[in-house]
């Protein structure tokens, strides 16, 4: 093959190029094709600041509002940085975002007086020992209480059968220590002001004899009571009440999730109140002797986050 006088290997020799580079470029010269070698390497500035800005809105849209769905998302960008639902999808999960269920937060849970009130609390109770801390309160059962989540073949819905009716409400009343759990109480129907002082008088009073500790408890109604504040003065103790919306300062919340798993686990489910507290009782009399450090430990990272006036999430 020649070129005016030359021939491709002549071309070859001269140009250091391999004789099939110089046929190729040859052929397409004979074919009127443009030989001009396409743009290599890293992309245009310009293309790389306008993918960054592309991620920061995308960020900024998530950041303002986690409800979003990719739709949203697709919608709500500018014109100049539209792109398909899919696009959006892949570059979220390369920067690490992922779908998950929504935590609700009421709107005075990072409210600026809360979150003063919340410091004052952290930075008093942050200079006693886990020792000195006692941490009471209540929740609650029922025969409906079950597992969420089970396993079934794909197409088939998991289920697990309750009874027709949920039944009376069982209360627990508790009292937890670093040490495990040093009182508790379960009754049909709520604790009020009377029950509480009873259960203090007949059943915690004698546990907390031993040294002067600091009793933790929510704001519910009956625990700013004259009796119940008067029946701890007596056993040597003071209270300090938590903060509101802090439920993360309370290491006994920790404690109810693990008992209520582990109700929520018996086979066969109870079918009856009495049978519901005798089975709660089992559970919580394996806790008696047992270290809540783990728990302790948790609060005291949320501590730590009250003093530094950071939002609870």
């Amino acid at each position: 093959m020649l070129i005016g006088n030359e021939s491709s290997r002549s071309i070859a020799n001269a140009t250091d190029l391999s004789i099939r580079a110089i046929q190729n470029w040859i052929r397409k010269l004979e074919a009127d094709q443009n030989i001009i070698p396409k743009k290599r390497g890293r992309a245009a500035r310009n293309n790389i600041e306008r993918k960054r800005e592309l991620i920061n809105a995308k960020l900024i849209l998530i950041n303002a509002n986690n409800a979003l769905t990719t739709i949203d998302i697709a919608e709500l960008m500018p014109e100049e940085h539209k792109c398909s639902t899919t696009t959006i999808k892949r570059e979220l999960k390369q920067m690490g975002y992922t779908r998950k269920r929504l935590k609700s937060i009421v709107v005075p849970r990072n409210s600026a007086q809360v979150i003063a009130t919340r410091f004052m609390f952290c930075n008093h109770v942050s200079f006693l020992q886990n020792s000195d801390l006692v941490y009471i309160d209540e929740t609650g059962f029922n025969l409906h209480d079950s597992r969420h989540y089970g396993y079934a073949l794909l197409g088939s819905t998991p289920f697990v059968t309750v009874p027709t009716q949920r039944g009376r409400n069982i209360s627990l009343i508790c009292a937890i220590s670093v040490t495990g759990c040093i009182g508790f109480k379960l009754k049909i129907g709520a604790f009020n002001t009377t029950s509480m002082h009873d259960w203090i008088e007949q059943d915690l009073r004698p546990v907390l004899s031993d040294r002067r500790y600091v009793v933790v408890m929510d704001n519910a109604r009956f625990h700013h009571s004259s009796i119940v504040e008067s029946a701890f003065r007596e056993s040597n103790c003071t209270i300090q009440f938590l903060p509101p919306y802090s439920p993360q300062l309370n290491p006994i919340k920790e404690f109810f999730g693990v008992v209520k798993n582990l109700f929520k686990g018996i086979q066969p489910q109870p079918n009856n109140s009495q049978e519901m507290i005798r089975i709660i009782t089992e559970i919580l009399s394996g806790f008696t002797e047992y270290s809540f450090e783990n728990y302790y430990s948790h609060m005291r990272e949320w501590m730590l986050k009250g003093i530094q006036r950071n939002e609870f999430i």
